[in-house]
């Protein structure tokens, strides 16, 4: 088997090296939920706090912002009728921790 294949643990530690910037799976459920996912009209996600005032953005798979906007409270809806059907990247940031999920929209 080639070793080109796999990556090395030095690429994986450039990656990772920023420790406040990365969150694990586990703990990334529990700092934002959608409901229901998949969706068609609306995405209501919940939040932790700290992300409230942050900036979202949501982008396709093909790397195409196609909505953007601020977290305003800890529960809120978005609305994507006007999505085209797929699989979209939701990704929220605020000042030490940045975190993407996938959402799908039917």
């Amino acid at each position: 088997v080639s070793q080109s294949r796999y990556t090395s643990r030095s690429n994986i530690k450039k990656q990772f090296s920023n420790s406040e910037a990365s969150i694990n799976e586990a703990s990334a459920s529990d700092i934002l939920s959608f409901y229901p996912n998949p969706t068609s009209t609306q995405l209501s996600f919940k939040i932790q706090p700290s992300y409230i005032n942050s900036n979202y953005t949501i982008v396709d798979f093909n790397g195409k912002e196609v909505l953007t906007g601020k977290v305003s409270s800890s529960e809120m809806n978005i609305y994507i009728q006007d999505l085209p059907e797929g699989a979209y990247f939701f990704n929220v940031e605020n000042a030490s921790n940045g975190l993407t999920k996938t959402f799908i929209k039917n």
